[in-house]
C-alpha cells in the first residue's frame, strides 16, 4: 500500500478512537463559539508540581507526563511534550 493511503489510513483511524472527553469539549466548545482551546501542563502559580485539580492536560488527552501543552480545534487535537 502506497505510504500517503496508509498516512490517510492511520489518520482515519486516530479519529474514530479520539477521547470521547475531547469529543465532549468539542461539543461545548462549538455550541460556545470557542475555535480552539489550549490547555497548557502548569497551574496558574506556575507550580513545579501541580495539584490533581488542575491536571486537565491528563484528563483530556490521557497523557500524565510531567509536561505537555493541548491545543484542541474542531479538526484536530495535538499535543506537545518535553521529550
Amino acid at each position: 500500500m502506497p505510504r500517503c493511503l496508509k498516512s490517510k489510513r492511520n489518520l482515519q483511524l486516530r479519529k474514530i478512537k479520539m477521547r470521547k472527553e475531547i469529543v465532549e469539549l468539542r461539543k461545548l466548545m462549538a455550541s460556545d463559539g470557542i475555535d480552539a482551546y489550549y490547555v497548557p501542563s502548569g497551574d496558574f502559580h506556575g507550580s513545579e508540581y501541580v495539584n490533581a485539580f488542575f491536571r486537565t492536560r491528563a484528563f483530556l488527552s490521557g497523557f500524565t507526563g510531567s509536561a505537555g501543552d493541548l491545543l484542541v480545534t474542531e479538526e484536530g487535537a495535538w499535543l506537545w511534550t518535553d521529550g
